[in-house]
């Protein structure tokens, strides 16, 4: 992973003053799917009576793209995180794509969680929340905004459909992409798919796309996902039970 010298300095300096267990990169820039303006997402593990807030860690630095994210470790470890996210889908895709940078490689050894019916239920229903924030946001005539809610509404919505009948979880944007145009769906679901990697890759959005998106999360997803969990709650990728 090929990071600056300034977010370097940054990391280097954070680990001194505030000293956490772990710094690790994940997201876009540890997968390697980023484009030249996405941010660098970084998580912070800090033993629980030694937690800094985000707004002591942002006084540390002046990078407009980096993003500092407090962990509990002590919570970490044990696959309990204090996030809106849907947990197991969350930690996942965390632990499955992040590198750590700085400190105790924690990541590295931890078991990725298994991934059952109910958890997509849960994902489906937040990208539904995303989906509906994308529209807002193009009534602010918040482009940027729009487009990153769009999109990754769009793909992680896919990938819903991708871990319940491939039982394959892609990381990246283009590879569920490219796994969700192989599944039997509408060609208006797949003309969405198709726009949401332009959108992602500099293309205008659609504004009418915003709301087949909606259709497409409600109609698709939710009600495929609604129709295994009647068949019960099983394990659709295996891993750490939490």
């Amino acid at each position: 992973m090929d990071i600056p010298k300034e977010i370097n300095e940054v990391f280097d300096k954070v680990l001194e003053q505030a000293k956490p267990v772990s710094i690790f990169v994940y997201g876009s820039r540890a997968r390697g799917d980023y484009k030249k303006d996405s941010d660098y997402e970084v998580g912070l593990l800090f033993e629980r009576d030694k937690k800094w807030g985000r707004r002591e860690l942002k006084a540390l630095h002046t990078q407009d793209k980096l993003n500092l994210y407090p962990f509990v470790y002590e919570d970490f470890i044990n696959y309990s995180l204090d996030t809106p996210f849907p947990r197991a889908v969350y930690l996942r895709e965390l632990l499955e794509g992040a590198k750590t940078v700085r400190g105790k490689k924690v990541i590295e050894k931890m078991k990725p969680p298994a991934i059952k019916v109910r958890d997509l239920l849960e994902v489906g229903a937040f990208q539904i929340a995303y989906a509906l924030s994308a529209v807002l946001s193009s009534r602010q005539e918040d482009w940027i905004t729009m487009g990153i809610e769009f999109t990754k509404s769009v793909l992680f919505g896919a990938r819903v459909l991708v871990i319940l009948e491939k039982k394959e979880f892609p990381l990246e944007y283009e590879e569920i992409a490219e796994q969700a145009l192989k599944l039997e769906l509408e060609p208006q679901f797949k003309d969405l798919i198709r726009h949401a990697v332009e959108v992602r890759n500099g293309k205008k959005p659609n504004l009418i796309q915003l709301y087949t998106n909606i259709t497409f999360l409600n109609q698709m997803v939710l009600q495929r996902v609604k129709n295994e969990l009647k068949k019960g709650n099983k394990i659709l990728l295996k891993g750490k039970l939490v």
